[in-house]
Order: C-alpha cells, then structure tokens, then sequence
C-alpha cells in the first residue's frame, strides 16, 4: 500500500490484510489488520473487526476500501493542518506556514469526550517544509465497543 509519495523513503513500509472470519451469520466478520514493515520484521499497528451488518462493505474491492468503508462508520472528524473537516485522509500535503517550525499535524476537537484513538503516517521535509500524510483517521471506540458488544465480544475501554 504506496500511495504517491514525494519520497517514499521517509515513509514506513505498511501492509494491509483483510480475512473473511466466516462464523455464523450473526458474527461473520473482515478482520482488517495494519502493520509497519522493518526488515524481516512486521508489528502490528492496527486491527479491526469490521462486521458486515454494521459496515457496509458491498462495494469494498480491497482491504483499503474495506478500511474506508470501516472509518465512514466509526471516524471522528479532524483536520490535517489547516484543511477542511474530514474522516479519511489517503494522500494529502500542505506546507508548514512561514515561521512555524513544527505543526499539529493531526487536528481533533472532542467537545464530548468520546473514547477514541487516532492514527496517521507523516512525513516532514524540514528543508522544503513540505507536509506529506500517507493516511490519516480517528476512531470513535465508544461507537465501535458499542457494536462489538452487539456481536459477543468483550470490551474494555
């Protein structure tokens, strides 16, 4: 999963990977699964039961697009920069405004205190002061452990 770096080399190599758990029709389930690559190595970054009958993934072709489809039903908004509102970022760049040495990359108001978690993969050219964001999101988990719960799993937040 590359998306069109400037210079990939600044980035970690990530994979994606998408099981069909084919339990019952109650608790059949993708489990979308992210990892960082370091050499022979590959540490889990992210895993998610996604479940079909509270994410629609009809038209999910990839593991990517189920991700996607997961994030259109659990994501919080936030901003990259100074962007507009979003819940999925795949590829976007801004440039750090004259005199800001450093930015919150990743910005997130949480007026009503939802348990949650972000993830993002970022890289900063200090020279060119260029923002690259391979992928962004942020999770509702106070909406997601609700759902899980629906289908049998325990949760603790």
């Amino acid at each position: 999963m590359k998306p069109p770096l400037k210079d990939p080399r600044n980035f970690p190599s990530i994979s994606l990977y998408a099981k069909y758990q084919n339990g019952n029709r109650f608790n059949a389930h993708a489990l979308i699964v992210e990892t960082e690559r370091r050499g022979d190595t590959q540490l889990v970054e992210t895993a998610w039961r996604v479940y079909p009958s509270e994410v629609d993934v009809s038209k999910a072709e990839s593991p990517l697009d189920v991700l996607h489809a997961f994030i259109d039903t659990y994501g919080l908004e936030f901003r990259v920069g100074d962007g507009e509102k979003t819940k999925w970022v795949y590829y976007q760049t801004f440039t750090l405004p004259p005199g800001q040495e450093k930015t919150q990359v990743l910005k997130f108001e949480n007026p009503g205190l939802v348990s949650h978690t972000g993830h993002a993969i970022v890289s900063i050219d200090k020279t060119s002061r260029l923002v690259e964001v391979a992928l962004a999101y942020v999770v509702n988990l106070s909406k997601y452990s609700v759902d899980l719960k629906k289908h049998g799993v325990t949760v603790e937040l």
